[in-house]
């Protein structure tokens, strides 16, 4: 009786480092080596011209869903770092956006790789999207188990001109596994499907040449003098 005791003592211990092990395996991604502080998203606001109000409500499923104003049109060429992009993605998002933890690295070759996490209000964006919906009720329980894990994802940006961008996602992966080749091309569809939706709800902006080098986003167009959220 002592030696079972023993053995299920050393079983219930070798279920929770291989739970722990289980756990931080999701709740891990692959790094990058970004971190930013206030001076960027102000240098980067500055850069881009643009007067920014109500900012909390400027998060990427306002933005999809056109609930903003732009108005008047700044002519810009510039160039803006990984730690610039980053800051203002984080800003706009961290406190009700879908996304929080936001990184980007810019690698040249008009390649990128970005890290987040998901926040439970994502699931209004997945539910409005009927086929991302019902791609991710396909894998069951995905759709719980990917809010607080971080997701990294390399994209290529093949083009952009006026207001329409192009592009492929070359890796996604959910913790440290990687997604399966459907889930990328699904992703792929919805990531370029939303930049165009945003850019086509700004008025005031459009690319003339945008491209990556390595740790910064070149651009030179319009963007609004003023975007408002409601």
């Amino acid at each position: 009786m002592k030696k079972l005791k023993v053995f299920f003592s050393v079983i219930v211990v070798l279920l929770i480092i291989c739970f722990a092990v289980l756990m931080y395996f999701f709740r891990t991604t692959k790094n990058i080596d970004v971190s930013w502080n206030e001076e960027d998203y102000n240098s980067c606001i500055t850069k881009s011209g643009v007067t920014i109000e109500n900012m909390d409500s400027l998060n990427l499923i306002e933005l999809i869903n056109g609930d903003f104003t732009s108005t008047g049109s700044n002519n810009i060429n510039n160039s803006f770092t990984n730690e610039e992009i980053s800051a203002m993605l984080s800003k706009t998002n961290n406190t009700i956006g879908p996304i929080e933890d936001i990184k980007v690295k810019f690698l040249g070759n008009n390649e990128a790789e970005a890290s987040f996490k998901f926040k439970e209000n994502v699931y209004r964006y997945f539910e409005s999207n009927e086929s991302l919906n019902a791609k991710i009720n396909s894998y069951g329980n995905l759709k719980n188990i990917v809010i607080g894990t971080p997701v990294y994802i390399k994209v290529k940006l093949d083009s952009a001109k006026d207001k329409q961008i192009s592009g492929n996602i070359q890796n996604v992966y959910l913790g440290n596994i990687q997604m399966p080749e459907d889930i990328v091309k699904e992703s792929e569809t919805v990531l370029v499907d939303m930049l165009n939706t945003i850019i086509s709800n700004y008025n005031g902006f459009n690319i003339e040449e945008m491209n990556f080098e390595s740790d910064k986003l070149n651009f030179k167009g319009q963007l609004p003098e003023v975007v408002k959220g409601k």
